[in-house]
């Protein structure tokens, strides 16, 4: 447990709590990080990190490994970065940023009602060539229902090779259009 405004995880602790609020959090490795406040920021990178944050108002960015995170409370922000990362969210309101195409896929656990929370495309759409309009989004995002319609997966275009890849999946979150995507969407 920590008592400091800003704390640097290190590999001899690979199981670090913060109960603190408005705490800046950052290491490299791996980890199984709890955080108990509220308001607190954690930069985690150079590994596969588990991070339990139930309070609320917390920005959780990852990158590179196969994270497991789990929120609650309201707004949250969560990047999880590259690779297959699964994202629990049990709370509402919060905001989840989508990985560029082929970079990462985010699995995300929050429900029937998964979609009140945001969905922040600003960085995957900066990845593509989309202009931003309106008009031609349909060419760079798309929405799929799958899973006799109890999932919906969002797809996203590499410019490099034009496929569409998938960039994450909403578990048991109903039929979804792209419309109805876009409603919960930053983009």
């Amino acid at each position: 447990m920590t008592t400091s405004s800003t704390v640097t995880l290190t590999s001899s602790d690979p199981n670090p709590m913060v109960n603190l609020s408005n705490v800046t959090i950052t290491g490299t490795g791996s980890y199984y990080l709890f955080i108990g406040g509220t308001g607190d920021v954690a930069t985690l990178s150079g590994g596969s990190e588990t991070v339990q944050a139930y309070m609320g108002n917390t920005t959780i960015t990852t990158s590179g490994g196969n994270n497991t995170i789990e929120i609650s409370g309201t707004g949250n922000v969560v990047n999880a970065g590259g690779g297959h990362n699964i994202i629990t969210d049990t709370g509402s309101g919060n905001t989840l940023v989508m990985p560029d195409a082929g970079a990462g896929f985010d699995e995300i656990f929050a429900g029937v009602g998964s979609l009140i929370d945001t969905i922040d495309l600003r960085p995957l759409l900066a990845a593509t060539s989309w202009n931003g309009s309106a008009s031609t989004l349909h060419d760079y995002f798309k929405v799929k229902t799958v899973g006799n319609g109890g999932s919906v997966e969002l797809l996203a275009r590499d410019t490099t090779t034009q496929a569409f890849h998938r960039v994450a999946v909403f578990c048991d979150s109903g039929h979804q259009s792209l419309s109805g995507v876009l409603a919960h969407a930053i983009t």
